[in-house]
């Protein structure tokens, strides 16, 4: 993320690169997406943190769109879990990073708008 030249293509390899680790590390990507929703308070704490970091990765975009309000990065966060979530639920964790450009464009077309975020995803 940080050695891209810029950020809707840090957002892509940044993306691309969970993705790859989940991959390579299914029982960490079960743990982390899918367990936390039956451990309890603290798991779900936990689901919750990994949506919220998307604030911080999102928040670039914000020179884009400036008036994207929080709710924005929270639906985008949301969405990416989602797609994680049912890959693994799916048995399809190994094949993670076939979502790398959908959760691109998903990241990137509230704030870089749709024509960018496809050029970027689709790279």
């Amino acid at each position: 993320y940080a050695a891209a030249p810029d950020w809707p293509q840090g957002v892509r390899d940044g993306i691309d690169g969970l993705f790859g680790f989940f991959a390579a590390e299914p029982a960490a990507a079960s743990v982390a997406i899918v367990d936390a929703f039956t451990a309890g308070p603290q798991g779900l704490e936990g689901g919750d943190q990994t949506i919220w970091a998307f604030h911080l990765f999102l928040q670039p975009g914000l020179e884009l769109r400036p008036e994207a309000t929080p709710l924005v990065s929270e639906a985008v966060g949301n969405a990416i879990y989602s797609l994680v979530y049912g890959q693994i639920r799916r048995g399809r964790v190994e094949r993670m990073r076939e979502l790398t450009p959908t959760a691109t464009f998903v990241a990137l077309a509230p704030y870089a708008g749709a024509t960018l975020a496809c050029t970027v995803a689709n790279a």
